[in-house]
């Protein structure tokens, strides 16, 4: 499978080394700075509105643009060549705490804007004109959100934290997994799925359609427009929108006429497939704007980020379409979950008439052991990157792993409601035909995947066992 591969060139990046000043890099960190900044200044109004910027002095709010050119020129001036980037920035923002009057969230937004540069000053060295796949080194997540737009791929010989994944996931690089040794400038083509041999899959061309899934569906995760076009040749049964990934796009607020924009061509392009919206998780967007705030769903976050889901919320139902249902994600709390929930079905009655279809995402501990406390919901959406951190299994591929999947899927199954499953594991058909013999009929894959997954599903449903990585 062609679509299994990309070809790029290889690279690493230490975090852990320093970077020293030379007077050629200074109009690098001005040119780095000013994009930055000019970024920020056209976002920084938004994102206070959703609850991103701690920053509530009305005179401050209307002067953070000149006050942040004024802090950058005298950066700038405060370069001293020969010296590592990281004491100047440090030295930088300890002066403006001991010997400015500037208030601490001015301060504060600085050094946010320094850090950036600071990252991104270490991508500059990178080969800009060829396609790359990076390993990198001693790193923090949030460097992920500022990588280069011609890396395809990261390469990781652990497995990533599901905050790296969806972080790669919203900016559509792919992650890579090999313990090989590869040279740094050389060009390699990089497996993305573990697929295995499967000895005897697609020998016979047979164009499947959906009908041929039977009881089994496939589904998409979709959260930018590029993906809806690359995807408008499969014929999905459902598609989730993760929409925060979709705001990494423009500088982590949400855009109405974007948002717009974006389910008006999932709606043309997949008329037929169920929309599973997912409420924003706030994690992705604490971690690019340096927050290191709470991120559950309760009544307070919703509150204190209200424009956020108002505006996705009204993107969403612009257009209509009695296909879309609601999910609510990063719930620690029973109680709170009931409360959204009900806003949501009165928000809905209100404005169409009718109750929304509402699910619960499985992404959290508390939402894994309490599932049975959980009442009126549709179904059931279980996010199996956050499963694995909670478990840590030994071997993602063995049996007692999908068995403790299994217990989620029994406790749905006996509720009697829809049950489907999304990560970076079920791009593993091992591991999916583990799942498919333990109850599990609904699979949120990668478009290219769709032609073996059908076929997976068809000779199951033909009657033929699927043993180990064979069909």
């Amino acid at each position: 499978m062609k679509e299994n591969f990309i070809r790029g060139t290889y690279l690493e990046v230490d975090f852990d080394k320093q970077i020293i000043t030379h007077q050629q890099d200074v109009e690098t960190i001005k040119n780095i700075l000013n994009d930055i900044i000019n970024t920020k200044n056209e976002a920084y109004i938004n994102r206070y509105h959703q609850g991103f910027l701690d920053i509530n002095d009305p005179d401050i709010l209307d002067t953070l643009p000149k006050i942040v050119e004024m802090l950058e020129q005298q950066f700038i001036e405060s370069i001293k060549v020969n010296s590592t980037l990281s004491s100047v920035i440090s030295n930088f923002i300890i002066n403006l705490e001991v010997l400015s009057s500037y208030h601490e969230d001015i301060i504060s937004y600085m050094w946010e804007i320094l850090d950036e540069m600071h990252t991104r000053m270490y991508y500059s060295l990178l080969d800009s004109q060829t396609k790359l796949v990076i390993e990198m080194k001693n790193f923090q997540p949030k460097y992920l959100f500022d990588l280069p737009d011609n890396v395809i791929g990261i390469l990781y010989k652990d497995r990533p934290s599901s905050l790296e994944i969806d972080i790669l996931d919203s900016k559509c690089i792919a992650c890579l997994a090999s313990r090989d040794t590869y040279k740094i400038g050389s060009s390699y083509k990089f497996k993305k799925y573990d697929l295995g041999l499967l000895p005897g899959l697609e020998l016979e061309y047979t164009k499947l359609t959906r009908k041929d899934r039977g009881k089994f569906q496939l589904g998409l995760a979709i959260h930018k427009l590029s993906q809806i076009h690359k995807a408008k040749h499969v014929d999905p049964d459902f598609v989730i929108v993760e929409p925060e990934k979709g705001y990494i796009q423009t500088s982590g607020v949400a855009c109405l006429a974007r948002r717009q924009v974006f389910y008006k061509k999932l709606f043309e392009t997949f008329p037929n497939s169920d929309i599973l919206i997912t409420l924003p998780k706030l994690e992705l967007l604490d971690v690019y704007f340096s927050q290191g705030n709470e991120t559950k769903l309760d009544v307070t976050t919703i509150t204190n980020h209200s424009n956020i889901y108002e505006i996705e919320l009204k993107s969403a139902f612009k257009t209509p379409n009695d296909r879309v249902c609601i999910t609510i994600p990063d719930i620690e709390d029973v109680n709170e979950f009931n409360q959204i929930k009900k806003y949501l079905e009165h928000f809905s009655i209100k404005k169409f008439g009718y109750k929304l279809k509402i699910g619960l995402e499985v992404n959290t501990e508390y939402s894994s052991l309490n599932l049975s406390a959980f009442k009126g919901f549709e179904y059931a959406i279980i996010d199996l990157d956050k499963r694995f951190e909670l478990l840590l299994p030994d071997e993602v591929n063995s049996i007692k792993y999908a068995l403790q999947h299994s217990d989620l899927r029994n406790i749905l199954y006996r509720k009697s409601k829809r049950t489907y499953a999304m990560g970076k594991d079920l791009y593993n058909p091992d591991f999916v035909q583990k799942l498919i013999y333990r109850g599990f009929r609904k699979f949120t894959i990668k478009p290219e995947l769709f032609p073996l997954y059908s076929e997976i599903i068809y000779r199951y449903n033909q009657g033929e066992r699927l043993y180990g990585k064979t069909v």
